[in-house]
């Protein structure tokens, strides 16, 4: 990765990431997977407006097929600063590349590697794998530490042809069910409460509540477990 900075205001990270997989999984079969991803993110912003722009292409190999896929990601917003509970208007509009023809030479299916779960919806059921979505949000912070969204969430598929993914590469949505681009929209809220010191140390919050848990199991002879993510 390799941030720059051409324009004040703006950063460009510019990153390829290579991926060599063996038995990996589409919806056309299973088979070696050679993938080169090369990509751009351009973020910044100027107030009250800041950006966040993604492009993506990915080229290599599944099998005896070429792999040429693409994926293109955008959260833009305005914030009114001067107004109280400072709102934020966001728009996000996300499209990854699909299978165009199982019968293809050429796998279409973008691979977004190792994304994370929640990119779409905190239960992770789909990633952004042959998938088309819009998102306008609002947004407001009543604390310094504290802020709230709630939006609404259209999720299409960019290729009748091809399924929708989970983050293990599974089918979460069969191409042989439903030729219909539409795949569903659901409303999202958030709430996140930001760690003041000395909290911001998630080593130290672990250990401080094994410690509780194993005064507990101790007290009620019961097998509890514990994790903690990062705060």
């Amino acid at each position: 990765m390799l941030p720059v900075k051409p324009i004040p205001d703006l950063t460009a990270d510019l990153y390829y990431l290579g991926l060599d997989r063996n038995n990996a999984r589409f919806d056309v079969g299973r088979a070696h997977e050679l993938r080169h991803t090369i990509g751009s993110r351009l973020w910044g912003g100027t107030k009250p407006w800041d950006y966040n722009n993604e492009l993506v292409l990915q080229m290599g190999s599944f099998g005896r097929r070429d792999i040429l896929a693409w994926m293109a990601a955008s959260d833009t917003g305005y914030t009114f600063t001067e107004a109280p509970l400072t709102p934020r208007l966001g728009f996000k509009a996300n499209i990854a590349s699909g299978n165009r023809s199982p019968n293809s030479g050429t796998l279409g299916t973008f691979n977004g590697l190792f994304p994370r779960n929640a990119y779409f919806t905190p239960a992770g059921i789909v990633t952004l794998t042959n998938l088309m979505n819009l998102y306008p949000s609002v947004a407001i912070r009543p604390t310094a530490a504290t802020d709230l969204s709630l939006g609404w969430d259209f999720l299409w598929r960019q290729s009748t042809q091809g399924c929708v993914l989970s983050r293990r590469a599974h089918s979460a949505h069969s191409r042989q069910f439903e030729q219909r681009p539409h795949c569903r929209q659901r409303g999202r809220s958030r709430g996140r409460l930001a760690a003041r010191p000395p909290y911001t140390d998630c080593r130290l919050l672990r250990a401080f509540l094994r410690r509780a848990l194993r005064h507990q199991r101790r007290r009620q002879g019961r097998r509890l477990r514990l994790g903690v993510g990062q705060l």
